[in-house]
């Protein structure tokens, strides 16, 4: 080799070394060889960096799983240094992908979306967002277009649904109440919202549902669980003399926003839903809750499923809140730094031991749909190897990344990469960590104006 050659490759390692730089090397106490852990780690993590540097202007508008389907539609690779990184692709079959787009709804809008191919499933004026299904290919070009925040995949949606028998109109004497005083609900429309209602018509023929309930038009939900026909059936139970509605709550979170103001524009005043969408704001109130706010405003009242999620307690908790605390280790590529936060001391990773409902999310406390500070979370195996990670342009979007998680025994890492220290709250839903908080209820369950109610066992309650 000539010496100008060695020079150069001198030269170019060089710049590479400057470009790339670690002030992190720790693995989990139980790995048995931390140095191949870190090793591994390390590098993946810079393959991340680099990835998040390289996005276009449009992907940078997009969730992990959005860019992922772009990429994979260009023949590019996302996991170019990252062997084992699990990215579901959300695209179908025949290269369209179901969205959601938080943008100002106008007609000018929605006629650029469909001129991109895109098919509206629905507009939303009042939460500022527009549902969906687009080309993969048009994502970049949609996501460009005039005031368009941010644009993510529908977030999974939880029915709280529990697997015994209720026994509530004993336990609340519900039933003593009746008979007393003769109060049926008689005069009141009461508002169901859940996953669907298959099996109403046989409800209704045994007598555990009055013979007419009024359904949302084309909002039944079917085909799913019918839990919203369980539930209208312990409604008619505690009050038989109501009038029974029912709507849906699946479709995002706007849909189920509008079908509760939908539900009392119809004359319902008193509402509940048994429904949690994962992505659902936990230091502000988001579109559901503010649904219920200007329900209660208006006379009306909520009641919503807390859900029973595990807690501090019974040292099951799927949940840790709490300050972002520098652990002083960091990674930094071409000037970008990411700086890994400590959950205990300066211990970066927390432990994933029950993978619950297979997500995990993070969020913290900036104004939803207004960021200005970028956090990424990331999920290694106990190799080192980086198999899910979730690294949005958060800036000017939702503080808000999530992946799936459906293994036991991973550990979460969450790096600052800009903006300020906020409030982060880390939630396996329905799991476990080792480092664990209380406040699993969020969402609109936890609400200025909601009433969230979840179930004891009747058996072990002292009657009242």
């Amino acid at each position: 080799m000539s010496t100008r050659l060695i020079r150069r490759a001198l030269w170019s390692s060089s710049l590479l070394l400057l470009a790339t730089s670690y002030a992190f090397g720790q693995a989990p106490r139980s790995i048995s060889n931390p140095s191949a852990f870190d090793a591994s780690f390390n590098s993946q993590v810079v393959a991340l960096m680099r990835e998040k540097e390289s996005r276009t202007p449009g992907m940078r508008k997009m969730s992990m799983d959005l860019i992922f389907a772009v990429r994979t539609a260009k023949g590019e690779n996302l996991r170019a240094g990252l062997p084992k990184l699990e990215v579901a692709n959300p695209a179908r079959k025949d290269g369209t992908v179901d969205v959601e787009f938080s943008a100002p709804v106008t007609g000018t809008f929605l006629a650029q979306l469909q001129v991109l191919g895109a098919r509206i499933a629905g507009a939303y004026p009042i939460d500022s967002s527009v549902s969906a299904r687009i080309p993969v290919r048009s994502l970049e070009s949609a996501a460009m277009l005039p005031g368009v925040r941010y644009v993510t995949t529908p977030s999974p949606c939880f029915t709280n649904a529990g697997n015994i028998q209720s026994q509530g109109d004993k336990s609340m004497r519900s039933d003593e109440l009746r008979a007393t005083y003769g109060l049926t609900g008689s005069g009141v429309q009461i508002g169901t919202i859940s996953d669907s209602d298959d099996s109403r018509e046989t409800s209704q023929s045994t007598g555990d549902l009055p013979a007419t309930v009024t359904v949302l038009s084309n909002r039944s939900g079917r085909s799913a669980s019918g839990e919203g026909t369980a539930m209208m059936e312990l409604v008619y139970d505690v009050a038989p003399g109501a009038a029974m509605w029912f709507s849906t709550g699946y479709g995002g979170e706007s849909a189920f926003a509008q079908n509760y103001r939908d539900l009392f524009a119809g004359g319902c005043s008193v509402l509940s839903d048994d429904l949690i969408y994962i992505a659902e704001p936990a230091f502000q109130d988001g579109r559901v809750a503010r649904a219920i706010n200007e329900i209660w405003a208006a006379g009306g009242i909520a009641f919503t499923a807390a859900g029973n999620e595990n807690n501090v307690k019974s040292n099951n908790s799927g949940v840790w809140e709490g300050d972002y605390s520098n652990s002083g280790q960091s990674v930094t590529v071409n000037s970008k730094t990411g700086n890994f936060h400590a959950w205990t001391g300066t211990q970066i990773y927390n432990q994933v031991t029950n993978s619950g409902s297979g997500y995990l999310s993070l969020q913290w406390n900036d104004v939803w749909g207004a960021a200005s500070s970028d956090y990424d979370l990331i999920l290694a195996d106990s190799s080192g190897n980086i198999v899910g990670a979730s690294t949005g342009n958060n800036v000017n979007g939702a503080p808000y990344e999530q992946v799936i998680n459906t293994v036991n025994g991973r550990f979460a890492y969450v790096t600052k990469i800009s903006g300020n220290d906020r409030v982060l709250r880390l939630n396996q839903f329905r799991g476990t960590f080792a480092v664990r908080t209380g406040g699993q209820i969020y969402g609109h369950a936890a609400g200025d104006k909601g009433i969230g109610v979840a179930a004891i066992n009747a058996a072990r309650t002292t009657p009242r």
